[in-house]
């Protein structure tokens, strides 16, 4: 391959990776643009440690009873009764506040927590009062986290008589999707799928509508005999008749069932639309063309979706409060460590150019491309990354323009490739000592118990290996292309 070709690809290549590395890759989703390269794992000491307390909820409500004993909701109430009882109830009843409920509250909170993809979290509970307490590391969306963690997950479907048809029980999985219309519009809905009890109550339900569209035709049918053909002044009657008989015919066809979640109404599904034997179809809100409408309706299902697919909780939450913890760095010492990195790496690159013309370019886009292939490491390993990782940081700065030096002065005045691959070797040989050394350090960093010390480990072994690798695919071969 001709060297100049050789030379554009490679240049290419880092620029390539120094883009994704530093910028990211943005794949549309949802209606939206995220960043496909993950973030940062942070330390304590460099990101926010925020505590949220979740207490049960002490709340005590009046229920009213009819005679018969069953709860009068206030859309139901008799105005012309009054015989209600009202009695004095507790959210959280006291038989229901055990250590065993406690625990699996912490569980449900705890999937949920991991399935909104929340990296860093501990949840810890008090198995004598049940409260809740989590602990978010890093700078992640915690009012998300709690606003998740509280809800109960009560999940309904009511006929028009708000008999209770399916709960929670009765569904295996929920799942978001959404469908373009003819229209051109988007329609966000929930995919339920039930489970072999849910899927019994449903066959039921439609058996039970089939029965009452039958007895309603047969009525129909019955009415229509009787009537006399030769009575030209009930002709017009029984048209009536028969048309107001119809429409309840058609009515029952429509019958329909509605969703709640957490007691609120989501949306209505027609019995007749049930086609699948084991799932339901729930339309979140209107179907809309508005991005931002959409998106929207997106999160407002994927909220419901996770919420159920955790389970209910069987005990009633409420938020306490939020305190943020005091981190060893705050904002501005961050800032004036990156600016120190950035001012050491350009103060060296500067120099490096300045002495040594060409070879010196070619060596600090070299260094781009290995400080690129380090972050990506980084984040792609899940290293955690704290306030002493700046003084790693350093120390490979130093290691880079070490290594930098040995090369370009075995090579300076070399015009061939053949005495540079000499000058290189050689120059290999003197700092091959370091890299060794550099790597038995990180190795044994890595294994130590001390969170920080084991991040100061991991970051310098794959800064070593971005080192070594990027020498030999990026600095060794532009500058031998460099040569006659």
């Amino acid at each position: 391959m001709n060297k100049n070709l050789k030379t554009i690809y490679v240049t290419l290549i880092i620029v390539l990776i120094a883009v994704v590395s530093f910028i990211g890759i943005y794949v549309k989703e949802d209606f939206k643009y995220v960043n496909k390269i993950p973030t940062y794992q942070l330390t304590k000491s460099l990101g926010k440690t925020i505590i949220s307390n979740l207490k049960i909820d002490e709340t005590v409500n009046e229920v009213k009873y009819d005679e018969n004993g069953n709860v009068v909701e206030d859309d139901q109430e008799d105005t012309e009764n009054t015989n209600y009882e009202v009695r004095q109830e507790a959210v959280n009843k006291e038989e229901i506040r055990t250590v065993e409920n406690y625990k699996i509250a912490k569980e449900i909170i705890e999937k949920r927590l991991k399935d909104i993809g929340l990296p860093e979290y501990i949840v810890r509970l008090d198995e004598e009062n049940g409260n809740i307490q989590i602990e978010y590391e890093n700078d992640v969306n915690v009012d998300a986290g709690t606003y998740y963690a509280a809800y109960v997950g009560k999940a309904e479907f009511k006929d028009e008589n708000n008999n209770i048809i399916l709960d929670n029980n009765d569904i295996k999985k929920s799942e978001v999707g959404y469908n373009q219309t003819s229209s051109g519009s988007y329609q966000v809905y929930l995919n339920l799928t039930l489970n072999n009890q849910g899927q019994a109550k449903i066959q039921e339900l439609k058996n039970n509508k089939e029965e009452q569209s039958e007895n309603t035709v047969n009525e129909n049918s019955v009415d229509t005999q009787n009537t006399t053909v030769a009575e030209e002044n009930n002709v017009a009657e029984n048209e009536t008749s028969n048309t107001t008989e119809s429409a309840e015919t058609t009515e029952t066809s429509k019958k329909a069932i509605s969703f709640y979640f957490e007691d609120e109404e989501i949306g209505d599904v027609a019995i007749d639309d049930i086609t699948s034997k084991n799932q339901i179809r729930v339309n979140i809100e209107e179907e809309s063309s508005n991005t931002t409408t959409i998106n929207n309706n997106l999160n407002e299902a994927a909220v419901m979706a996770i919420i159920i697919n955790s389970g209910k909780m069987p005990i009633k939450y409420q938020i306490e409060n939020s305190q943020e913890l005091v981190t060893k760095l705050n904002n501005n010492q961050i800032n004036i460590a990156i600016y120190v990195l950035i001012g050491v790496f350009v103060i060296i690159s500067l120099y490096q150019i300045i002495k040594y013309k060409k070879d010196g370019i070619v060596t600090v886009l070299s260094n781009i491309g290995i400080i690129s292939i380090f972050l990506l490491l980084l984040r792609y390993t899940n290293v955690n990354v704290g306030y002493e990782s700046f003084y790693i940081a350093f120390i490979l700065e130093i290691i880079l323009a070490y290594i930098d030096s040995k090369i370009l002065n075995k090579i300076k005045d070399v015009k061939t490739v053949e005495e540079a691959k000499q000058g290189l070797s050689k120059a290999y040989k003197e700092v091959i000592d370091i890299l060794v050394l550099s790597v038995l350090i990180a190795v044994v960093f890595s294994f130590v118990k001390w969170a920080e010390i084991a991040s100061m480990g991991m970051v310098m072994f794959w800064g070593i290996v971005s080192i070594i690798f990027g020498y030999f695919v990026f600095t060794r071969t532009l500058l031998l292309n460099n040569r006659k």
